[in-house]
């Protein structure tokens, strides 16, 4: 239902457009219903606008009570939001557009002949306009509330901000951005902004400080809206005691680096020094036992036996320190590397503990060509295979085997048939100095440790599957080299 005031002291043209309306519902099905109030007098109107709330109003400029634009001006303050259309004579048509420039809807002459889809169209498209006007004026009045917060914001903000529109010039500066450039907007605002920026958004920039030093300041442009119109907005931020801090952090860098090259060319020599003083040792020993047998008893010749023996450990151990450090910090080449030849290297190492055990290795014909460093390699296969045979059964039993994944990595496998792992133990197992008591077989702990830096240093990954009573393999994976045997280390 649309109610519509009619405010007209013209009774003949009251019923006029009362017939009208009253045709126009009965001539087209589904035509909405209309509900006409009348007034003949301004005071009346005023009156019904206090308690019924209408759709629309027809208002005639010339009432007995109100004459001209005073008319409108009277009406339309008492109802802003209500849409108003102007009927009038010809002779007041001036006056009817001065209406509509101060805010009617539109305008309608008595003179014509008025026909019923005349009126009621002009019903419809005053009340459509006037929606359309609240909600623009909502929409704006909602955007004006979101850019006076997003400006609070932005003038509140610690790092500096600057808004440039498209053709380069400053629309905009708040307080941070002046106290880090020391200048007032007024000397920035609709200036070229020539600060430097790359093309990724971000620069740095060095000015002088207040206090006579340099800054370093940091710019970010991102693109968006301001006022209903795009901009750059670019951010400042003064990162000069972060440079500071850098820089210093960068000095203790340095100077740990060249501390740590120190000690481990101190490391070295010792090492050196102490492997020297070992082998004399076990020379002695060595030199005793062999040519003083008949003036030994069996107690000296335990001993004896006991000191080469643990200086042989002491020179592992010393060899396999030596290894973890370069391994820490020796650059080497990633090139391709022959699995054949570290395996066939490996079992010339091992051909005493393989002949004293009695182990049983079992092999691929063919190995294929891996990306890493084979002196490294070989070290890591050496630990896999020696374990093997260390923690293996009676007599160990080993299987050597390679898969290729999908990923391109090939996994280097060992599978023992010892006594197996404890879940709990396997996640110790490549941290130094963890070893696990497995029979009556010791050890210091570095070799799995070795691995693990080795492997991934070469841009692998180790690991292990064991079941308690079903044995272990031990796996490390390599990047598959695509490359003849000819070409590989």
């Amino acid at each position: 239902m649309i109610k519509i005031l009619l405010i007209e002291d013209n009774l003949d043209h009251m019923r006029l457009i009362r017939r009208l309306l009253k045709n126009s519902q009965s001539s087209a099905a589904g035509h909405p219903q209309y509900e006409l109030h009348h007034s003949e007098r301004i005071e009346r109107a005023l009156a019904f606008l206090k308690t019924i709330r209408f759709d629309i109003i027809l208002l005639d400029l010339f009432l007995p009570d109100s004459q001209n634009l005073e008319t409108f001006e009277c009406v339309h303050k008492a109802a802003p939001n209500t849409p108003i259309v102007i009927v009038s004579g010809h002779n007041s048509e001036s006056v009817a557009v001065e209406a509509m420039k101060q805010g009617a809807q539109d305008f309608l002459s008595k003179d014509d002949s008025l026909e019923p889809g005349i009126l009621t169209r002009t019903i419809r498209y005053a009340i459509e306009r006037n929606r359309l006007r609240k909600q623009l004026e909502e929409k704006t009045r909602a955007l004006a509330a979101t850019e006076a917060s997003r400006r609070a914001i932005i003038e509140q903000n610690p790092d500096g901000i600057i808004i440039v529109n498209q053709s380069g010039m400053v629309r905009f500066v708040n307080p941070a951005a002046e106290k880090i450039l020391h200048s007032n907007k007024e000397d920035l605002l609709d200036q070229p902004f020539s600060m430097p920026i790359s093309k990724d958004g971000t620069a740095e920039l060095t000015i002088k400080s207040k206090q006579g030093g340099q800054a370093s300041i940091e710019l970010r442009l991102v693109e968006t809206e301001w006022e209903g119109g795009p901009v750059n907005l670019i951010s400042l931020r003064d990162i000069t005691v972060h440079e500071e801090v850098k820089a210093s952090m960068q000095r203790r860098t340095d100077e740990l680096v060249s501390q740590n090259m120190a000690l481990d060319e101190f490391a070295h020599t010792m090492a050196h020094q102490i492997q020297g003083l070992l082998s004399q040792m076990v020379g002695y020993a060595s030199y005793i036992d062999m040519h003083y047998q008949d003036i030994l008893n069996d107690e000296i010749n335990l001993a004896l036996g006991r000191i080469v023996q643990s200086g042989h450990k002491m020179n592992n151990v010393i060899n396999e320190l030596l290894l973890l450090a370069s391994i820490r910090s020796e650059e080497i080449p990633i090139v391709p590397v022959d699995l054949n030849r570290i395996v066939t290297e490996v079992k010339k190492r091992l051909r005493f503990q393989i002949e004293e055990s009695s182990a049983i290795l079992q092999e691929p014909d063919l190995w294929p060509i891996v990306m890493g460093h084979a002196p490294w390699i070989e070290e890591a296969l050496l630990n896999y295979i020696n374990n093997g045979i260390k923690y293996g059964g009676s007599p160990p039993k080993l299987q050597l085997g390679t898969d290729i994944q999908p990923d391109n990595m090939v996994c280097i496998w060992v599978k023992d048939n010892g006594q197996g792992i404890a879940e709990i133990d396997q996640t110790r197992l490549f941290k130094p100095h963890t070893r696990l008591q497995q029979r009556h077989v010791r050890g210091e702990g570095l070799g799995l440790s070795i691995v693990n830096r080795i492997i991934h240093r070469c841009g692998g990954e180790v690991g292990l599957i064991s079941k308690v009573g079903q044995g272990s393999t031990f796996w490390f994976t390599l990047p598959y080299a695509e490359i003849h045997d000819n070409d590989a280390e």
